[in-house]
């Protein structure tokens, strides 16, 4: 639960635009940690996908994922695939 909670606080203060240009940063940091190379939180979602691509070929990546990532509105349906169920509030813990 307290994780939860420090995740939607942290997410809310992103958002907010609270850390000014720290928030580049924060962003590298954080698809660093999800296993990207930083590059594309900085680039935008064109390059990003390129980078995914270049991932997928070099054996980084697997391509159902990425392909879903890739869709528009992936949001929505992403999770139908996956063999978990999400909680009732759509919030992975």
């Amino acid at each position: 639960m307290l994780n939860m909670l420090r995740n939607l606080t942290s997410y809310a203060a992103q958002r907010s635009g609270m850390f000014g240009v720290g928030q580049f940063a924060i962003d590298v940091a954080k698809d660093v940690r999800e296993g990207g190379i930083g590059i594309g939180a900085l680039v935008g979602p064109t390059i990003e996908q390129f980078t995914d691509v270049v991932q997928l070929l070099g054996g980084h990546k697997q391509f159902g994922p990425m392909v879903l990532n890739a869709l528009p509105a992936n949001a929505l349906y992403k999770n139908a695939f996956n063999s978990e169920a999400p909680d009732s509030a759509g919030i992975t813990k």
